[in-house]
C-alpha cells in the first residue's frame, strides 16, 4: 500500500500512533518479552509508517523511536542525552536501520510507481494503435465510399448527357426530327434537374438548411403529386398499379412538396426493384394520430440485415437480374430524413406473403378538413414587356431570350455586368434576368446599380444563377432582388417569377 501521495493527515497519524503502540508494547505490555530485543516494536512501526505514508511519516517514526528510547531505555534516564558508549552504538545502529526501512520502502514504492507509470504508457499506446487502427479502417472505408460515389455519380451525369448529344446531332442533320429530339432533351434535363435537387437535398439536410413551407395540406393532395411524378416511371416498367385513395378529408400539416418527393422515391424505387410486369399498391390509411402512405410491390425484397444501411445516403442494394445498376443511393435517405423533419417515420419491411417489399411513410395527423373543391387556374397575362437578361453564358442567354421572346416581350441580352448596366440606362426595363457571377460588375453589384435609379421602381429584379443555398437567397433579398431562381428552370416558372407569382420557386 502506498499512500504517499494522499490521505494528508492520516499518513502523520498512522505514523505516531505506531510508535506509541510499539513504546506501549516495549515499555507497559510486555516490557520482558523485548528486553533482548529492544528494537523490534519500534522497526515495527517504522516499517509500517514507512509502508503506509512514505519516507517522511517512516523518518518520523524513526526519530520518535529514538527519542522514546534515550527518555526510558538508555541511561541516564528520563534525559534525551545518550553518553554511554554502548547505548550510543545501539541508538546508532536503530538509526541506521531504522533510516534503512524508510528508504528501503520509498525505493519500493517509487519502483512500482514507475511499473504503474510504465503499464498505463503501454496501455494507452495500445489503445492508440487500436484507435488508429479502427480509424484507417474507418477513413479507408470513407475513401472508397468517396470513390464509389464520384464514379456512381458521373455515371447518372453521363447517362442523361449522351441522348442530349445525340438529340442535338439528329436534330442538326435533319430538322424534321427536331420535335422528338426536343423531347428526348426536356427528358433528360428533368432527369438532371432532380439529380441535382435530391443532392442540394441531402446537403441541406445534412447541414439543418433544409426549409419546410409547412401548411395544412390534404392527403390526396399528396397523394395525386406523388403519382403524377413517379407514373411515367411505373408505366414505362408496366406495372399494374393498384391505389387505394384516402378519405378526401385526411389532412396533414407538412410540406406538400417534400412529403410528396418523399413517397415519389418510394414509388421510384418499387418501379425499379420490381421485374416488368409487376404490381405495385399504394396505400392511405389513418387512425387517431397518423396518417400512413403505404407502398408495396412484389419485386426482389429486402434483406432485414441491410434495411439500416440503405437508409444510409449513397447506399445502394445488389440490382436486381432484370436491371442494371442506377441511381445515386438517396432517394430512401431523403424520403426518411423527410419524415423525420415532419416528426414522422419511415419503415421498410419484406411484403406480408414474404415476397416484395412493404415501405410505410408515417406522419402525423392533422384535422380534418373539407373536401377540395379545384380552383380555377389564373388567367396568363399577355401584356408585352421590354426584359432585360444578363448572363455570361452565352447558351444560356440565347435561349431564355428565345423563350421570352415567344411570349412577346422585347429581350435586350448583355454578356457582363457593364454592360447589364448600360444597357439597362438606355431602355429601362420592366424587369430583368441576372446572372450573379458575371465578370466585369457581378449580379449583386448590377442590382444595386440598378436599384439606385429612381426609374427603377416598377423594374422587377429577378436573379437567375446556379447557387441555391439560403445564404445566397438572403444575400439576393438584401441587394435588393424580387425574385431567386436556381438554374436550370422551366419555363412556367420563368412566366411566373416574371409576373411577380414565385419569389423563389426553386427554392
Amino acid at each position: 500500500m502506498d499512500n504517499s501521495n494522499g490521505h494528508g493527515w492520516r499518513r502523520w497519524a498512522v505514523a505516531v500512533g505506531a510508535v506509541l503502540i510499539a513504546c506501549l508494547a516495549r515499555a507497559v505490555l510486555w516490557p520482558d518479552l523485548f528486553r533482548e530485543a529492544t528494537f523490534m516494536p519500534l522497526f515495527g512501526a517504522v516499517l509500517l509508517s514507512a509502508w503506509y505514508g512514505g519516507l517522511g511519516p517512516g523518518l518520523l517514526a524513526v526519530a520518535l523511536g529514538a527519542a522514546f528510547m534515550a527518555w526510558t531505555i538508555f541511561p541516564p534516564l528520563e534525559n534525551f542525552a545518550v553518553s554511554d558508549p554502548r547505548s550510543q552504538l545501539g541508538m546508532a545502529l536503530y538509526l541506521a536501520f531504522g533510516t534503512g526501512i524508510c528508504l528501503a520502502c520509498h525505493s519500493l514504492h517509487a519502483s512500482r510507481r514507475r511499473q504503474r507509470v510504465v503499464q498505463a504508457a503501454l496501455h494507452e499506446v495500445k489503445l492508440r494503435e487500436a484507435m488508429t487502427v479502427a480509424e484507417t479502417a474507418q477513413l479507408a472505408a470513407e475513401a472508397q465510399r468517396k470513390d464509389r460515389f464520384l464514379a456512381t455519380l458521373a455515371h447518372e451525369l453521363r447517362n442523361p448527357l449522351a441522348p442530349v448529344r445525340y438529340a442535338v446531332e439528329i436534330a442538326r442533320r435533319n430538322p424534321a426530327y427536331a420535335s422528338d429530339a426536343l423531347a428526348t432533351i426536356d427528358r433528360q434535363v428533368d432527369h438532371l434537374s432532380r439529380l441535382v435537387e435530391d443532392l442540394m437535398d441531402v446537403s441541406r439536410i445534412a447541414r439543418d438548411r433544409l426549409e419546410l413551407r409547412t401548411g395544412i395540406v390534404r392527403a390526396e393532395d399528396v397523394l395525386a403529386v406523388s403519382l403524377e411524378t413517379a407514373r411515367p416511371v411505373i408505366e414505362g416498367a408496366r406495372h399494374r398499379l393498384d391505389i387505394v385513395e384516402p378519405d378526401r378529408r385526411w389532412a396533414l400539416e407538412g410540406d406538400l412538396v417534400r412529403v410528396a418527393q418523399a413517397i415519389t422515391n418510394l414509388l421510384n424505387n418499387a418501379a425499379k426493384f420490381t421485374p416488368p410486369d409487376g404490381t405495385i399498391r399504394v396505400e392511405v390509411t389513418a387512425d387517431d394520430a397518423t396518417l400512413s402512405f403505404t407502398v408495396t410491390d412484389n419485386g426482389v425484397g429486402i434483406d432485414a440485415n441491410d434495411i439500416e444501411r440503405l437508409m444510409q445516403p449513397f447506399e445502394q442494394g445488389v440490382p436486381p437480374p432484370h436491371m442494371a445498376s442506377s441511381g445515386l443511393g438517396i432517394g430512401l435517405a431523403l424520403s426518411r430524413q423527410i419524415a423525420q423533419l415532419h416528426g414522422g417515420s419511415l419503415v421498410l419491411e419484406r411484403g406480408p406473403d414474404g415476397t416484395g417489399t412493404r415501405a410505410t411513410l408515417r406522419l402525423p395527423r392533422a384535422s380534418d378538413v373539407a373536401p377540395a373543391v379545384d380552383p380555377a387556374l389564373p388567367a396568363r397575362s399577355s401584356e408585352a414587356i421590354s426584359v432585360l437578361v444578363a448572363d455570361d453564358n452565352a447558351d444560356a442567354a440565347t435561349t431564355l431570350r428565345l423563350m421570352l421572346e415567344l411570349e412577346g416581350h422585347t429581350v435586350h441580352v448583355a454578356s457582363d455586368g457593364e454592360e447589364a448596366c448600360q444597357l439597362a440606362e438606355a431602355v429601362r426595363p420592366a424587369a430583368a434576368f441576372i446572372d450573379l457571377g458575371m465578370p466585369r460588375r457581378d449580379g449583386l453589384q448590377v442590382c444595386g446599380w440598378i436599384r439606385g435609379r429612381p426609374w427603377s421602381r416598377r423594374t422587377r429584379l429577378i436573379a437567375l444563377t446556379g447557387w441555391g443555398q439560403a445564404s445566397d437567397f438572403e444575400r439576393t433579398r438584401r441587394a435588393g432582388f424580387d425574385a431567386h431562381l436556381v438554374k436550370p428552370v422551366d419555363s412556367d416558372t420563368i412566366m411566373r417569377a416574371l409576373r411577380g407569382e414565385d419569389r423563389s420557386a426553386a427554392n
